[in-house]
């Protein structure tokens, strides 16, 4: 088999192994339509199989109603984007809890939990429970990594008892997406279908000045060969409507650029979950084990490289349609 023939195999294993795969995502950022943001982590069950872990409290699936209060918003969102009332739970084991953004349901006192969009709450601008039992766990929720936010929160030292972030060491683990086998039958793209996508790389983006340094490796690959940058920092635009920008993507081009914004620990946006649901290959850049969340062969891991020359000459430089490297 000569090269053409190969990375022509090759990028066809690659994303077969995407597209039989089918993903709940949440959350928008990076200038491109995003599914339902916060798809409800409380239908994955992890809100009570999770808090077993750090309380000695077991309780009954059927016993009595466990309230959680959203003391705050979550990005404008009075629910949080999880929903009101008990229909969150309706797909969960535990069906017992009930949740309100009202703070004049009950007595304050009563609700088993107090969330908090931690990262935004400002004790002195808006307050706090004018009291608390002990019995009550207060829940510092947060999706967004430290780097993408400049504050200090020692003054919240003692405040909270339980965590609810992307990381997966938090009390609650709340990532941005997961997977779950598909009962769907797929075919496979053709090699005929991989030959009509014209252009090699593309890169959405809007948060130019990123603390994970992505554009400086963006631009060592640029060395190497084009990429297209859509977005408030390239020169190319695409529609936010209607999914025409995921459109674009599926029908031009190969590679997607899934570089992350913070190079935290576990912090997998929708840019990596998203580009799952089509037929380009992601190339990742973010300080995760993806191994351990996404399909075997379905993306491609810079880490993996010694140098982005290394990255180039094993991946991109055997891309045979028309592309030539710089």
């Amino acid at each position: 088999m000569n090269f053409k023939g190969y990375i022509g195999y090759i990028f066809l294993l690659t994303f077969t192994y995407i597209v039989i795969y089918f993903i709940y995502i949440r959350n928008e950022e990076d200038g491109i339509q995003k599914p339902n943001a916060y798809a409800k982590i409380l239908n994955k069950q992890v809100t009570v199989d999770n808090v077993s872990k750090v309380s000695s409290i077991q309780q009954n699936k059927t016993k009595l109603t466990k309230y959680i209060l959203y003391w705050t918003k979550m990005f404008g969102r009075e629910d949080f984007y999880y929903g009101l009332g008990y229909e969150p739970f309706q797909k969960c084991e535990y069906k017992n809890c009930f949740t309100t953004s009202n703070k004049n349901y009950m007595d304050i006192r009563n609700y088993n939990a107090i969330m908090f969009h931690g990262p935004l709450y400002d004790f002195k601008k808006n307050g706090k429970p004018s009291a608390r039992s002990d019995h009550q766990r207060y829940v510092f929720a947060n999706l967004e990594s430290p780097g993408n936010f400049n504050k200090n929160l020692n003054y919240a030292n003692g405040f909270y008892n339980w965590t609810m972030t992307y990381r997966m060491d938090s009390d609650i683990p709340n990532p941005y997406g997961f997977y779950v086998k598909s009962k769907i039958n797929y075919t496979a793209p053709s090699r005929d279908q991989l030959k009509s996508k014209k252009s090699l790389i593309a890169w959405f983006v809007s948060h130019c000045k990123a603390s994970s340094k992505r554009a400086e490796l963006v631009k060592s690959i640029m060395q190497y060969t084009p990429v297209d940058i859509y977005g408030h920092c390239g020169t190319l635009n695409c529609s936010r409507k209607n999914g025409h920008c995921y459109t674009l993507l599926e029908n031009n081009y190969k590679f997607y650029l899934s570089f992350e914004n913070s190079y935290c620990k576990d912090y997998v946006t929708e840019k990596f979950f998203n580009i799952h649901n089509i037929s380009v290959v992601p190339v990742v850049y973010g300080r995760a084990n993806y191994k351990e969340i996404a399909p075997p062969h379905s993306f491609i891991n810079i880490e993996d490289f010694s140098s982005v020359k290394e990255l180039m000459l094993a991946e991109f430089s055997l891309i045979p349609l028309s592309h030539k490297l710089c």
